[in-house]
């Protein structure tokens, strides 16, 4: 049976490109992750895309660095990883991770959106967008605020949209502007990536309605993530 770092890279389907140029020094790309053991590692140097990715510098240090599978989630098949890589990296289904806090829902999560983006090489950076539940919706959820014009903006340019961390943290006051974005995700076409430690009850108690119809509407999956808190062992 491969191993999990040797199955999610297997199905990120074709590289879409334009040029014979870039298809070429996409295959030399491609070759070099393939000679990569750990396959799912990011060049954290590559700092002007992760910022206009909107990801956090202390997320875009976990990129750079292998992500132990087998020893944060135990319980996770190849089969499990296949079916979520499947989901994400066809496009055309919003998906939604669940489990307990520290398992490295945002980890992978962060690194399927990477991946996504490197293989949508037609696509600015900047329509793939990292949303971090508390910060972030802070700012959205601050009306008056002078970055939040700017932030929805972005949300509604952007075709990819990682929502990070929806869950028991998340302020009552901020579950508007989290329903906000299900909402424009869902009229501009974005495709959604969701991390929660809600379980699917807790999730819908928390949006209800609506927006928590869109992320289980077909052909939309949620999954739910088994592993361990190994944040203080990883230094996260």
């Amino acid at each position: 049976m491969n191993s999990i770092a040797e199955v999610i890279p297997s199905i990120v389907g074709e590289i879409q490109v334009t040029t014979e140029e870039e298809i070429l020094a996409d295959e030399a790309r491609w070759q070099e992750q393939q000679d990569n053991r750990q396959r799912l590692v990011f060049d954290a140097t590559r700092a002007s895309e992760m910022d206009r990715m909107n990801i956090p510098p202390k997320v875009a240090d976990y990129l750079s660095k292998p992500f132990d599978f087998t020893k944060q989630m135990p319980d996770m098949t190849p089969a499990d990883w296949k079916r979520i890589a499947d989901a994400w990296m066809e496009g055309k289904a919003w998906i939604t991770l669940l489990g307990d806090t520290g398992v490295g829902k945002t980890d992978v999560a962060t690194r399927l959106l990477v991946k996504k983006r490197r293989h949508l090489i037609g696509l600015g950076a900047e329509r793939f967008l990292f949303l971090d539940a508390t910060e972030d919706i802070r700012i959205l959820a601050d009306r008056f605020g002078p970055d939040t014009d700017a932030l929805w903006d972005r949300i509604k340019y952007a075709s990819f949209i990682l929502l990070d961390d929806v869950g028991y943290a998340t302020p009552e006051r901020h579950i508007s502007a989290v329903r906000q974005i299900i909402m424009s995700a869902d009229k501009s076409g974005a495709i959604l990536i969701i991390t929660s430690n809600h379980n699917l009850n807790g999730l819908g108690k928390m949006l209800e309605g609506a927006a928590m119809s869109r992320i289980t509407a077909t052909p939309n999956q949620v999954f739910v993530i088994k592993g361990r808190d190994i944040r203080q062992e990883v230094g996260k």
